[in-house]
């Protein structure tokens, strides 16, 4: 596939299209009197660049801390199903809102709205609502609730949200609380501090018909962490990782659960009702125990569990709908299933095909060994949380090294002064592991048994087109490289170079564009682990002749970088577009 060329980005750089798109700046040195809104000339304050906004418009919020009220991002114009209103951090976490307490930093009432990279902390009530549909938060941190009883760190009640890639910490009732429909949570990181309210203490709680919000359904959960948990003066029963209920007479609604951990809490790993359960883990939980029903229940399923419990039952529920699941230590009743395993636990009467031995877990992420490989179907016993899911459905990407673990680390270890809490806990310990390697998140999870995690998972599984194509599912459809089988604008080639999924729409935006006096600012992502590919920007003035021009490496985070051009407006119409080849 030598010379293979794929074209990202056509756009016209005549200054008269280019000036109606052109985000909004704001920065902490700016001015909302003098200041014209571009790189150059940024306003100052939030409120006042969010003003000017219009549909579909993109607010960049350049480095800086955003104090007080004047530093939130409140209710922005909607923007459309095929043009999302966008706020973005310049750079991802540099951007940081503090309300100090004063006020919500983040408030979205409006629709079709997209945030990304930006950090939200020290709300006076909820860090951040979502009440408006069609929302998208995107690689933000939340961290530090209100001190009121029903204040917490992200609340969810408008309906068809995406919450992707974001990390919660700090005070709060719950990490993620869910009120609206068919939100979901993917690839979260949850630890609450502490929370001295009456309402519980919970990472991810979908709420039902209770209290005075209502409406979570049909809500997906997949890739989400809930950890370490502190401690809470809360005597309320609604304690732990995960929690989806409804009272008795309520409306049954229907919640999934794809690939997600509670680690590591004194409390519940998971209240269930009317969910479904997929290669889940539960360890080192304690209060009723791993995965219990509550007394009102509706339909429900639990398939490949890894549950092991410091009190209480392992998976508790009123039918027999457990299978290929593995359950350690449980001092509490458990419910038959089929191909179940069950260590330092009674057998339930009724079960089918299970066996009663030691597992020899060495992964709480995957079973790994030949005692467990002999579950219904000749599938594995037990959770296997290796790769991501997307809406439901298991892929071939790699979940791990966890994205952005370096960022989650350092905020994790954020000190807001909560009493008797120690930030530094868990992976976020300064220094190394027990192998003299930097601890991360993904080791510290991987390790948790003591074992060395594989040399691989930090080896780049895919960082070839030929190995990456390897890995999809592709069916019947077109596997070239220049294809793009899911009508999403990125070809095949493109999805690889931006670890994106080729038959499932993508949201990734590889490029920016600006303009500032004189000039158009372009620029650009490259992944350096992607080594067989090529990244140019060219331009044309008549979309025939192409010419490469020069950028320059800005920044780096990880194996990310960002290139930038600085090109001359001129009278010519110009079209600058970005091009991806194989170099081999």
């Amino acid at each position: 596939m030598k010379n293979v060329v794929i074209t990202l980005t056509i756009f016209s750089l005549t200054l008269p299209l280019l000036a109606e798109v052109s985000p909004i700046y704001v920065a902490p040195t700016g001015n909302d009197a003098t200041g014209t809104g571009t790189t150059i000339l940024p306003y100052k304050t939030i409120p006042f660049a969010v003003g000017k906004l219009t549909s579909g418009g993109t607010l960049v919020i350049k480095n800086g801390t955003y104090i007080g009220p004047l530093g939130g991002v409140v209710q922005p114009p909607s923007g459309t199903m095929g043009n999302f209103t966008t706020i973005r951090a310049e750079n991802d976490g540099g951007a940081v809102i503090d309300a100090q307490e004063t006020d919500t930093p983040l408030r979205l009432t409006n629709s079709y709205i997209r945030i990304e990279g930006m950090k939200f902390i020290n709300g006076d009530d909820w860090v951040g609502e979502l009440s408006g549909n069609y929302l998208q938060v995107i690689r933000c941190a939340f961290g530090n609730g209100g001190t009121s009883t029903h204040d917490g760190i992200l609340l969810v009640d408008g309906t068809d949200s995406l919450t992707e890639d974001c990390w919660m910490w700090g005070r709060g009732k719950a990490g993620v609380q869910v009120s609206g429909a068919r939100a979901t949570l993917r690839r979260l990181v949850i630890r609450l501090d502490y929370y001295s309210g009456t309402l519980g203490f919970l990472g991810v709680g979908l709420t039902g018909d209770y209290e005075t919000l209502v409406g979570a359904d049909n809500t997906i959960i997949e890739n989400v962490i809930t950890l370490d948990f502190g401690t809470t003066s809360s005597d309320f029963d609604w304690k732990g990782g995960f929690r989806s209920r409804e009272l008795a007479g309520a409306t049954l609604r229907t919640h999934r659960y794809f690939g997600t951990i509670a680690l590591n809490l004194p409390y519940d790993g998971y209240r269930m009702s009317d969910s479904h359960y997929e290669n889940v883990v539960a360890w080192g939980v304690a209060g009723r125990g791993g995965l219990y029903e509550d007394s009102y229940r509706g339909e429900f399923s639990v398939k490949n569990a890894t549950v092991s419990v410091t009190s209480g039952a392992g998976i508790r529920t009123n039918e027999s709908s457990v299978s290929n699941s593995v359950i350690c230590r449980a001092t509490g009743a458990n419910t038959a299933g089929s191909y179940n395993v069950y260590y330092q636990t009674p057998l339930p009467s009724g079960s089918i095909n299970a066996l009663t031995i030691d597992p020899q877990i060495q992964y709480i992420t995957k079973p790994g060994n030949a005692v467990l490989s002999n579950g219904q179907g000749g599938t594995s016993r037990g959770a296997t949380i290796v790769n991501r899911y997307q809406d439901g459905v298991l892929t071939n990407i790699p979940l791990w090294p966890w994205p952005n673990e370096a960022r989650i680390k350092a905020d994790f270890q954020t000190n807001f002064g909560l009493a008797g809490v120690n930030p530094k806990r868990g992976f976020t310990l300064d220094g190394n592991d027990a192998f003299g390697k930097p601890m991360t998140l993904t080791r510290y999870i991987w390790q948790y048994l003591g074992n060395e995690i594989p040399a691989d998972i930090y080896a780049t599984a895919a960082n070839t087109y030929t190995a990456w194509h390897a890995l999809q599912t592709w069916g019947e459809a077109d596997s070239s490289p220049s294809a793009d089988p899911d009508d999403d604008g990125y070809s095949n080639l493109m999805e690889y170079a931006y670890n994106s999924l080729p038959l499932s729409p993508s949201l990734i935006k590889p490029t920016t564009h600006s303009v500032t006096i004189g000039n158009i600012n372009f620029s650009y992502i490259v992944d350096t682990t992607k080594t067989d590919l090529i990244w140019q920007p060219k331009i044309s003035e008549n979309l025939t002749i192409w010419t490469n021009f020069a950028s320059k490496l800005t920044a780096q985070s990880g194996r990310q970088q960002t290139w930038k051009s600085l090109i001359p407006i001129s009278d010519a119409k110009k079209f600058i577009r970005l091009e991806v080849s194989k170099s081999n």
